[in-house]
């Protein structure tokens, strides 16, 4: 490594350089403060805890824009000129390399953001680029210059990992101590289809009111439009106190 490389700390980032290539670590806030930020690899860790809009208006954007895009532009250009000459030429030649989008985390819950994506990537792979597949997928319009091979799925549950890198005292406690659909998520890489407590999971979820339960034409027709929860209570309002039994 170069002198400068190593860790860099601020306010809101934290920058690890390595030789000439740089890391940033951001904190994701309301997506705001992040707008214009350029990379060539992102890695969405903990993907369930993101905000789905904040991830697909801001997040994503960051790789939209090629790694060496005068030298790319350059390189498409001979391309197309050769090709409108008639030469036959190897696409695969001029293939300009793509950025890379990671979302990684824990297994959540089927309704949750995470098992979405996990869903459609797995089915794009499983198409094996057959096109009546890709167009029931990508409901009858599939992308321009989309390429199934460009997307992978990868699942790492603890029994796959090198014997003695995790504690398997730890594992078996957890086993023992933690409903299934939990240890399921946490160490098995595995998406459960709902929780097992006295309020069931997906029933918490339908209860709030989101974009997406909003949208729903079956949600409640008295909350028509999402809201947060407020600190203060209005003195012309009713108000319900649930309690939790367990």
């Amino acid at each position: 490594c170069t002198t400068n490389s190593g860790t860099r700390r601020s306010v809101d980032k934290l920058t690890f350089h390595i030789n000439d290539s740089t890391i940033t670590a951001i904190p994701v806030g309301t997506g705001e403060k992040i707008r214009g930020l350029r990379a060539n690899a992102v890695i969405a860790d903990e993907f369930d805890s993101h905000n789905r809009e904040i991830f697909e208006t801001v997040i994503q954007g960051f790789g939209v824009v090629t790694a060496s895009p005068a030298d790319n532009v350059s390189k498409m250009a001979k391309l197309r000129k050769l090709q409108a000459d008639g030469l036959i030429i190897n696409e695969d030649d001029y293939r300009v390399a793509s950025n890379q989008l990671i979302i990684s985390g824990t297994a959540g819950y089927y309704f949750g953001t995470f098992f979405e994506y996990f869903k459609k990537y797995r089915s794009i792979v499983e198409s094996r680029g057959k096109e009546d597949i890709l167009l029931e997928i990508f409901s009858g319009e599939v992308p321009e210059n989309f390429n199934w091979k460009d997307y992978s799925v990868i699942r790492v549950p603890y029994q796959l990992l090198p014997e003695g890198f995790m504690d398997t005292k730890i594992i078996s406690r957890a086993r023992a101590t933690t409903n299934k659909s939990i240890f399921a998520m946490e160490y098995e890489a595995v998406f459960a289809e709902d929780s097992e407590g006295f309020f069931k999971r997906s029933t918490i979820e339908r209860a709030i009111a989101n974009d997406k339960n909003c949208k729903d034409p079956n949600w409640f027709p008295w909350c028509p439009a999402p809201f947060d929860p407020q600190l203060r209570g209005n003195s012309k309002a009713t108000y319900v106190m649930a309690v939790d039994p367990a």
